[in-house]
């Protein structure tokens, strides 16, 4: 099928996927499909891809298939796009070639992106101090921890001049769609998003998380505006008595809503996000555990390590080292399986 294109790039536009151990197979099929339909649809390669990693050779994803890569140190000419593609875990260090790559491009005038929290690597070179950006929702928290002065927006995806970013997962192809309308036009994308069976894609006005009252299942005003601020403090926990009062109820009336829609107290569900955030930042950071305890709110360290053990079964150090072995060992499967 051959359709007439309403702006025709200047030449062909590239882009380099560069994936690691445990990449997002859903972030890079979401990333390609829209490419490879574009090309279909027009009879012509307007756009190439390829993957690479740092040493080349076989990468595994998640799911645990593997894809041949070639090695990132190879010229990139701009204006081709270097995208970092991650899973939902993140990675807080990523090693100096990879960080150089990054910078060097970005200098030369390329697009630089990323998938999910591939984002961690464009923060690590320094490329989104000013800029618009995003990670899976998951992992703000714990990429704000390790750079302060960074912070991530709650959107689907985020174009900045040349830094492209996006949650991940089918926010990729979003995304890509944004990329093919800047590129050709709106009329384009739409078309592509069609021939991929994708009938509502998202802008850059959308947001990642549904609507707190679905999530809460109420449309209960008082109710919704005290879990966003919960969520919004988590560091420095708010006054319950302050909160109802600044609502127009008593804090009789507000336990009676927690009660009755979220099955316990304010106080317990407030601990409950607290305690959900450090073990994510147990997970994805270095901070230490005291570092951890003071970021979600707690003056002690006992008495953080004495809530954590009591909701997770597991004191935060025990927690971190069960968490980490884990991603050793499917990496050291990995390593295995290509050797054997």
């Amino acid at each position: 099928m051959n359709v007439q294109v309403t702006l025709r790039p200047s030449e062909s536009r590239s882009f380099l996927f560069l994936v690691a151990d445990g990449f997002s197979m859903h972030s890079l099929s979401s990333a390609t499909a829209p490419l490879s339909a574009l090309n279909q649809m027009t009879g012509r390669k307007h756009y190439n891809w390829s993957l690479v990693s740092e040493q080349g050779g076989p990468v595994h994803s998640a799911c645990g298939l593997k894809v041949d890569t070639g090695e990132l140190d190879k010229p990139i000419t701009p204006p081709a796009g270097l995208f970092v593609c991650d899973g939902l875990n993140g990675s807080e260090f990523y090693s100096p070639r990879t960080i150089k790559c990054l910078r060097m491009h970005a200098a030369g005038g390329g697009i630089v992106g990323s998938f999910g929290n591939g984002g961690y690597a464009l923060a690590q070179a320094g490329l989104l101090r000013g800029k618009r950006f995003t990670v899976h929702w998951t992992n703000q928290g714990a990429l704000t921890e390790n750079y302060p002065l960074l912070e991530a927006t709650d959107k689907v995806f985020e174009i900045d001049q040349k830094v492209l970013t996006c949650a991940g997962g089918l926010a990729a192809m979003d995304l890509m769609l944004a990329v093919v309308g800047r590129d050709f036009s709106i009329t384009m994308a739409s078309q592509i998003a069609e021939l991929c069976l994708y009938s509502s894609p998202r802008t850059e006005r959308d947001t990642q998380r549904a609507p707190l009252s679905a999530v809460l299942d109420t449309r209960n005003r008082i109710l919704i505006n005290t879990v966003q601020q919960m969520r919004n403090n988590l560091e420095f926990p708010l006054d319950l008595d302050e909160v109802a009062e600044a609502e127009g109820v008593s804090r009789r009336q507000l336990e009676r809503l927690f009660r009755k829609f979220l099955r316990r107290s304010p106080g317990q569900y407030y601990k409950e996000l607290r305690l959900h955030h450090a073990r994510s930042l147990l997970h994805e950071t270095d901070l230490t555990v005291a570092e951890i305890a003071f970021a979600c709110g707690y003056n002690s360290i006992s008495s953080f390590g004495k809530n954590f053990r009591s909701h997770f079964a597991s004191g935060p150090s025990a927690y971190r080292g069960v968490s980490r072995s884990h991603d050793c060992h499917s990496h050291h499967t990995h390593q295995m399986e290509e050797t054997s």
